[in-house]
């Protein structure tokens, strides 16, 4: 059984060896682009909410108004 164990943890421990290379890490003007993208969707969608929030409130405050 321990010999079954250890060949087990072997062959885990060679196939994370062997995965772990295949990881391609990416260069850093990707990393500059990528992020300056996310920054610039996240602040387009914040501000597209907040447009919409103020509609809205404009909107019940003409309907609400007795």
């Amino acid at each position: 059984m321990q010999g079954e164990n250890k060949s087990g943890l072997g062959s885990f421990v060679s196939g994370l060896e062997a995965e772990f290379k295949k990881i391609v890490f990416p260069t850093r003007p990707t990393v500059i682009k990528q992020s300056i993208a996310t920054i610039a969707i996240s602040v387009l969608i914040g501000m597209l909410i907040t447009g919409l929030d103020i509609a809205m409130k404009w909107g019940l405050g003409l309907v609400l108004v007795k």
